[in-house]
């Protein structure tokens, strides 16, 4: 088992954190790589000096992002370390930031869409939270942190950033990007935040058999 013999500063936190997903039912073993990339991470943040109390989710990321890793490894620290920063946040350690007016404009975006796919549209928790994702994706993309401006929207924002999201080394597996996003535009169109249906020109992903990489085709 891989253990350190000095505890780090997370250490008090870590055992409601795997609680947190062992009511999910993740494996021990997923759990106990968990435990041992957050140390690993606590004991940055103890040579840091930065306490528990004082992490933001940039920082998080920022910090996990220096620790070494593989380019295949499943566990991708940052964003372990951006999870484990929301525990601490809902456990009361940590406190969340002031939202900005461009951060405060988009959570009431994507909050309004959520409460669309959920009770006009009918979709799965699961579909609803990737069709977020995907959309604050796109709002991250287009407009980076700065105040949305969704009316200049146009067919090339929307093949821009599927080119993107699968313009990646390793193939893109994901078949629902486009049904995720044509039914985020969709919602924009029909609440008029947007002149033009963009969810019709939402282009099909294929991801040919055996092939090395995805393509993009306009839908017809």
């Amino acid at each position: 088992m891989r253990i350190f013999d000095k505890a780090t500063c997370l250490d008090p936190y870590l055992a409601s954190f795997e609680q947190s997903f062992s009511a999910r039912n993740y494996k021990p073993a997923t759990l106990e790589n968990y435990r041992y990339h957050l140390r690993c991470f606590g004991r940055l943040l103890d040579v840091e000096g930065i306490a528990p109390s004082a992490l933001t989710a940039d920082i998080a990321v920022e910090l996990g992002r220096r620790l070494p890793t593989t380019p295949k490894a499943q566990i991708k620290v940052a964003n372990l370390a951006g999870l484990f920063v929301e525990h601490l946040i809902e456990i009361g350690v940590a406190t969340r930031p002031s939202l900005t007016a461009a951060q405060a404009e988009r959570q009431e975006l994507l909050g309004d869409l959520e409460t669309y796919l959920e009770r006009q549209r009918g979709l799965s928790p699961r579909s609803v939270k990737h069709v977020l994702g995907f959309a604050a994706r796109f709002l991250a993309h287009r407009f980076g942190d700065q105040m949305l401006d969704l009316a200049i929207l146009n067919a090339r924002d929307v093949v821009a950033f599927m080119e993107h999201v699968i313009g990646r080394k390793t193939p893109y597996r994901d078949k629902t990007l486009s049904s995720h996003l044509r039914s985020f535009f969709q919602y924009l169109f029909a609440q008029g935040l947007i002149p033009t249906n963009l969810s019709l020109c939402v282009p099909r992903v294929h991801k040919p058999w055996g092939g090395e990489a995805s393509a993009i085709s306009v839908a017809r």
